[in-house]
């Protein structure tokens, strides 16, 4: 954790703290007041699909992926949720963006940005969490396509009887 620091003897100062933020499932980024990228656990590394040095490197210029919005457009770094606490020094709440990592390959994160404040109130650090929800993404897909097949065949079935019935 290079770019954090922690008031000594609180609780985030402790190996507990720092232990669970490098080992969550949960992936989180931390920007700095410019919005660079300054930290990254590593379930943040494993969806971005780079590691760390590489995801620093990016500075300003965003991480190693593109994010999209549902319709596919790629959303500019300035316009994607951590950019926007920053600029509007409000969360933005959990939505659901599509990542292409350099790669190629797509996933489908929950994301969600907050600004974390000072005791003067001034804006330290954005956190942002992520979570890789692609396979429940394609697992509610492949119900409801299953679903609406399972109909057409059983309207596909109504239509036969009904149509025996009335010949």
């Amino acid at each position: 954790m290079g770019g954090l620091t922690f008031p000594a003897g609180t609780l985030l100062d402790g190996w507990l703290f720092q232990s669970a933020y490098v080992n969550v499932a949960c992936g989180i980024l931390i920007h700095d007041t410019h919005g660079v990228l300054i930290e990254a656990n590593n379930a943040a590394l494993e969806i971005l699909g780079a590691p760390l040095e590489d995801v620093r490197s990016e500075g300003a210029d965003g991480p190693p992926c593109d994010f999209m919005r549902h319709d596919g457009t790629i959303v500019p770094y300035r316009q994607w949720p951590p950019m926007l606490a920053l600029e509007t020094a409000q969360p933005q709440p959990r939505a659901l963006w599509g990542l292409t990592r350099r790669d190629g390959s797509r996933l489908t994160v929950e994301l969600s940005a907050i600004p974390v404040r000072g005791p003067e109130g001034t804006i330290l650090h954005i956190v942002t969490s992520m979570l890789d929800v692609t396979e429940r993404i394609e697992g509610i897909v492949i119900a409801r396509d299953s679903q609406e097949r399972s109909r057409a065949r059983e309207a596909a079935a109504m239509a036969q009887v009904s149509a025996a019935l009335a010949g």
